[in-house]
Parts: C-alpha cells; sequence; structure tokens
C-alpha cells in the first residue's frame, strides 16, 4: 500500500524508560473511531508479555500473539480514559486503525497508527476470537497475501 509514497526518513523522540525495560505499550484495536479492544505490552527484551483487555479495561481470556506469554492481568492506569479518548479522536477517520500510546511519568505519547498489524498475517485462535471484536462492514476486501 505505500507503493505511491515518496520515501522519507524522521527521527522520533527517545522514551527513556523510568527502568531498565522499554515502556509498556498500549496498542488499542479500533474500529470507525470506537476503541474494540487494547493490546498491552510489557517487558519487552525479555518474557515479553501480553494481556488482551476490552474497552472498559476488562481482561480478556484471548492469546493474540503466540510469539508473547499470555498473562491475565491488568492495572486499569489513571490515564485510561484519556488514553481511550486520544485513541478514538486519531482513529475516527478510519474504518479500522490500531493506535500505539505509552505512558510515560504520567504523560500520554503517541506512538503510530497501524492499519494492518505483522502485515495481517496474525495466526492462531486469539485472532478468530478477537475478530468478532471487529464489526465494521466486511463485504468489500482483498483476497488475503499470507497463508
Amino acid at each position: 500500500p505505500y507503493l505511491q509514497l515518496a520515501p522519507k526518513v524522521f527521527a522520533e523522540e527517545y522514551l527513556e524508560p523510568s527502568s531498565a525495560k522499554p515502556p509498556a505499550d498500549y496498542k488499542f484495536h479500533c474500529v470507525n473511531g470506537k476503541v474494540k479492544w487494547l493490546q498491552y505490552i510489557y517487558d519487552r527484551g525479555s518474557d515479553t508479555k501480553e494481556v488482551i483487555v476490552n474497552a472498559k479495561g476488562e481482561v480478556l481470556d484471548i492469546h493474540f500473539d503466540e510469539n508473547m506469554v499470555s498473562m491475565r492481568e491488568f492495572e486499569v492506569p489513571n490515564e485510561f480514559g484519556g488514553m481511550v479518548l486520544i485513541a478514538e479522536k486519531l482513529s475516527k477517520p478510519f474504518k479500522y486503525v490500531r493506535v500505539d500510546l505509552y505512558l510515560v511519568d504520567g504523560e500520554i505519547v503517541v506512538g503510530e497508527l497501524t492499519f494492518f498489524p505483522m502485515y495481517g498475517c496474525y495466526g492462531g485462535k486469539g485472532q478468530s476470537a478477537l475478530g468478532e471484536y471487529l464489526d465494521f462492514d466486511r463485504s468489500e476486501f482483498k483476497k488475503p497475501i499470507c497463508g
């Protein structure tokens, strides 16, 4: 999808972690401007962990990324409501987008918007279960390029 775009180089601000580990990822999966679920990823670099949470911050019994350790504990941060508002505002123009946010010393930082995470080739039962949350019009689609 990026074939028609001119290549560009840019630099991002370094997010200084308050510990030796990188800050946790809050990956909000959104449909038509509404958060459907969150993929919370932490402890990157050593037994990376994942928790799947609904839009209310409740843990779901789903394992999405089989390359990570599936966990079932999530402490809703004080900034959660603000994070949901930001994710929904940024995702409003799109049928589907994942909005990546970080919390650094209580400040919400936008990471990126991703239109097809892992190039659309996640596998496993978690993908099927979470696909049910993505309630957009599926009457038009392109054939997958992966097995």
